[in-house]
């Protein structure tokens, strides 16, 4: 029996979209603070997101992913890494291809859990700028997790406060984000607008409007009261995004420049950060331009800040290259705010303000170590290019999968895997986590080929599969190459990975074949279940 094209894809779309939203939730209650089991499990939901994700664009025949000016910023840090790790493991031992490095792959592992967020969360999440349903909740988790954690712990977490509380304000941002531009579903069948499309329009109520200031003033307060330093730190940084507003958009320039100027002096002149920017500055100039890379974890623990672990691990260049590209990814996507209504100005700003405080909470002390900071970064960065007002544009799939390759090898060759094993064995408490990462890795990369390959053309994916076969076989003679002891178990891991992965590849061509252009929806949500009343 045939049914509607589309309708599969939009189905798989939805279920990641309700785990990606459902992740954004848990981790943000349940690990605001760091842990090892809040890892595995942030990289256990994100890997099973985006394989839901590649058999909708498998199904769509899709072979593009959303580009993000971000992904370009995280490649300098991730570029320097990557010289360490040939440094340390190659370079510098008495056999060229020993690796007896200290060398670890904690911070390129994180760096590619960030991008991996921000590209699901832009791929799967566009229409949350839209609608208030994703607005509420997840900003509602990113302000109670921090409160809670503060009260309930403060005195385990003291040293996390100013970056808890920076959490809770940059979910301030996100719940008050919902008053501008909110999107209302509008059920029209036959006229000239598509089915289920979706109108910008302002929120129908005045109570509701009120509801939402009242609560995120409560928050603030609450916020500012447990952490004064932090709140005075993000009126300087919403001074900041004023600034910007003013430098791009012309109406009332003066007015946000002014108004920019006077919150950015007094606030981060009065929180301390001028100073304590300039104490690090001068502690920076010691490591270099580049650092050391992960072999400076041996001198930082979970009580140092983000900041601090980066200069010392990147060095001032490659933290100059990620503070600097941030900024001026928020400058370039803000122009295309430019030509819109003055709300959605208005909500660019708040959006932009938000994305910088979930940034800074990463780099405060202990932000680096927390995954809730990561989902949050993530979320914002994610949704910042359709909060601005610039669609997204296709870039070709074969990226991903070059990270995906390249992981794959800093995994294999590494001496220490540092935060990839510690995660994976708090949360499956076995001994053979080794032998689970393969299966991992066979089953992503499997899916991946047959997803590039097969996408327009069936029997191409079965030999993507077959070339994903081949690669279990090739990693263990790197590892010999490298002076690694091998093991064939571990082929026999990442073929049963690659049978995994065939699996949903098999489905997704079934799914394709059995839809039809000739059948049509009986009713605007027949082909479209994920535009019920409770949609995102």
């Amino acid at each position: 029996m045939g049914i509607p094209v589309g309708t599969t894809t939009r189905q798989l779309d939805s279920l990641a979209r309700w785990m990606l939203a459902g992740l954004v939730v848990v981790v943000m209650l349940a690990w605001p603070r760091p842990s090892l089991i809040g890892w595995g499990v942030l990289t256990i939901s994100l890997l099973t997101t985006l394989l839901l994700w590649l058999m909708s664009r498998t199904v769509a025949g899709d072979r593009t992913v959303p580009g993000h000016p971000v992904h370009w910023v995280l490649l300098g840090p991730a570029a320097i890494l990557a010289y360490h790790l040939g440094r340390e493991n190659m370079l510098l031992s008495s056999h060229p291809f020993s690796p007896t490095g200290s060398m670890n792959v904690s911070m390129l592992f994180q760096m590619c859990l960030l991008a991996a967020g921000v590209m699901l969360s832009q791929s799967l999440l566009p229409r949350a700028a839209e609608h208030i349903g994703v607005l509420s909740v997840c900003g509602g988790a990113m302000m109670l997790a921090p409160l809670a954690a503060i009260v309930m712990d403060g005195a385990a977490i003291e040293a996390m406060r100013h970056s808890l509380a920076l959490l809770g304000f940059a979910g301030i941002g996100v719940w008050m984000s919902a008053l501008w531009g909110v999107g209302w579903r509008t059920e029209v069948w036959g006229g000239r607008s598509p089915p289920g499309a979706f109108e910008a329009s302002p929120m129908p109520t005045k109570s509701l409007r009120i509801a939402i200031v009242v609560v995120g003033a409560v928050a603030a307060a609450g916020l500012t009261w447990l952490s004064p330093q932090a709140a005075l730190f993000s009126v300087g940084v919403l001074g900041v995004g004023l600034m910007l507003g003013g430098l791009v958009f012309h109406q009332h320039r003066i007015v946000l420049l002014v108004g920019g100027v006077v919150l950015a002096g007094g606030g981060l002149m009065v929180s301390g950060a001028v100073s304590g920017l300039a104490r690090l500055a001068t502690q920076f100039s010691h490591n270099g331009p580049i650092g050391m890379g992960e072999a400076a974890f041996g001198r930082v623990d979970a009580a140092s800040s983000g900041l601090s672990v980066l200069g010392r691990t990147i060095g001032w260049g490659g933290l100059c290259w990620m503070v600097g590209g941030w900024t001026l990814c928020v400058i370039w996507l803000m122009t295309h705010a430019r030509r819109r209504r003055v709300t959605d100005r208005r909500r660019a700003v708040v959006w932009s303000t938000t994305t910088a405080l979930s940034s800074c909470a990463i780099l405060s002390v202990g932000g680096l170590f927390t995954p809730a900071m990561v989902v949050a970064a993530a979320f914002t960065w994610g949704l910042l290019p359709q909060m601005l007002g610039r669609p997204s544009r296709g870039r070709s799939g074969v990226v991903l999968l070059v990270v995906m390759v390249a992981l794959g090898v800093v995994v294999g060759v590494a001496n220490n895997r540092g935060l990839i094993s510690w995660a994976m064995t708090a949360v499956l408490h076995s001994s053979r986590v080794d032998k689970w990462m393969h299966i991992a890795m066979g089953m992503t990369l499997t899916m991946m080929l047959a997803w590039l390959m097969g996408a327009r053309r069936a029997w191409l994916g079965l030999v993507g599969i077959l070339l994903a076969t081949t690669v279990g076989g090739l990693g263990e003679l790197m590892q010999r190459v490298f002076g690694k002891s091998t093991d064939y178990q571990d082929v026999i891991a990442h073929l049963i990975g690659c049978g995994l992965g065939a699996l949903p590849f098999l489905f997704c061509i079934g799914a394709r074949w059995c839809e039809s252009a000739d059948v049509k929806p009986v009713s605007p949500g027949a082909a479209d279940a994920y535009q019920a009343d409770a949609y995102l």
